[in-house]
């Protein structure tokens, strides 16, 4: 039951990290996408 909750752990503490991560990018790719469209103007 131990390596269970273990487990569960590295697992939420894994999801967190990509959810994070894909966040992240995109954040950097709205930015991205902004910048285009005002140098477009």
């Amino acid at each position: 039951m131990e390596e269970l909750q273990h487990l569960e752990g590295l697992l939420v503490g894994s999801l967190q990290r990509v959810v994070q991560t894909k966040g992240e990018r995109v954040e950097n790719e709205i930015s991205t996408l902004r910048s285009k469209v005002t140098l477009e103007l």
